[in-house]
């Protein structure tokens, strides 16, 4: 093989379920195909062709950007909007109504995220109170659907039946200490089959934490729930409790942020 066209599809030819199809396997392909790619433009003189170009990802709802951080570890420029400030966004931040920006700017970003409130969804919210909180998947995937954009959409296991084949994905997988399952539907193929859950050991708590949490975590001397416990349950250092609360760890968007750009690369090199 010599060009990064040939490396990108040797790598995913064959039968993709016999592979080991991991976080590791994702960022391999990627820096492999970026050597192979340095290679190629390296005798070119403007140095912007040496330099892999980096997607632009949208990402609503941000909150204090969990899921943006993961899709800036894969290789994409990151912008977030939310309707409320948010001063520990990491990136470049529009404090804007999602929906409406989305109408707006879609045409200026290559892929689109959205994490919309999950309160109207969760089965952490009591049933007479799920009334005051708005359900926006299916208005955001209309919207996301017109674009004609490559997007996502997650959300907590109660929105299941909301989402189209969602996928689940778990911090166990990535070796996180949590256990804090979320949904992914996307426009594009996500292969998540090699990802298992590994419930063996007790997960960190950071936010909340039931009577009964609280009281198996007595028994072994563990801190039933502390933001500390954040860096080792979510891989996330810059939140604070309020922004943790709603977050998804990175490594779930980093994922999945990886295998979307091995996926443009290859419509490119088609």
């Amino acid at each position: 093989m010599e060009t990064a066209k040939e490396y990108l599809f040797a790598a995913l030819g064959g039968n993709l379920n016999t592979k080991s199809l991991t976080l590791r396997f994702w960022h391999e392909v990627m820096e492999n195909y970026a050597k192979y790619y340095h290679k190629e433009n390296s005798s070119k003189c403007q140095m912007q062709t040496r330099v892999m170009p980096r997607p632009k990802c949208l990402d609503l709802f941000c909150g204090q950007g969990g899921a943006g951080f993961g899709y800036y570890k894969a290789g994409f420029d990151v912008t977030g909007v939310d309707v409320l400030q948010q001063d520990k966004y990491p990136f470049e931040f529009h404090k804007s109504d999602a929906l409406e920006f989305l109408k707006n700017n879609a045409d200026k970003y290559d892929f689109i995220h959205g994490s919309p409130p999950c309160q109207g969804y969760s089965h952490l919210t009591p049933k007479d109170h799920k009334h005051k909180y708005d359900k926006l998947i299916y208005d955001l995937r209309i919207l996301l659907i017109e674009t004609g954009k490559p997007y996502c959409i997650e959300n907590v296991a109660g929105a299941k039946s909301e989402l189209k084949n969602p996928k689940m994905l778990c911090g166990s997988m990535f070796g996180l200490r949590t256990q804090r399952h979320r949904f992914f539907e996307t426009s594009f193929v996500l292969n998540v089959e090699s990802m298992k859950c590994n419930h063996f050991e007790i997960p960190l708590l950071v936010t909340t934490a039931s009577k009964a949490s609280r009281e198996l975590r007595k028994r072994v001397g563990m801190q039933p729930k502390t933001v500390k416990n954040a860096p080792l349950a979510y891989g996330i250092d810059w939140m604070d409790f309020n922004g943790l609360k709603e977050s998804i760890p990175p490594a779930y968007t980093e994922f999945i942020g990886l295998q979307l750009r091995i996926l443009l690369l290859t419509h490119r090199a088609a």
